[in-house]
């Protein structure tokens, strides 16, 4: 987080995006607005390698999606969300 905010105070044209429920430290200089109408939604990938996986990696995953489901991660209502679309052939 130190990192990330040192780099946000050291170039005045930089942003960054951070979860709307995360705790952001009170930096003098660092302004945080809510993104909102639409509520931008985020994919969210976990990787892990094939080769010998840890053995907690399914625990992990429901854990994540039970988390999910009590936080709006897994819904999608067009009325209220955005997400991109779909990359061009200029992306």
């Amino acid at each position: 987080m130190e990192h990330l905010l040192a780099g946000l105070l050291a170039e005045p044209g930089r942003i960054t995006l951070f979860p709307a429920d995360a705790r952001l430290p009170g930096v003098p200089g660092v302004r945080a607005i809510p993104l909102a109408d639409p509520v931008p939604l985020y994919a969210w990938s976990l990787m892990w390698p094939r080769q010998a996986p840890h053995p907690m990696i399914p625990a992990l995953v429901r854990g994540f999606a039970e988390h999910g489901r009590r936080h709006r991660w897994l819904e999608y209502d067009p009325a209220r969300d955005w997400l991109p679309g779909e990359p061009g052939p200029a992306d």
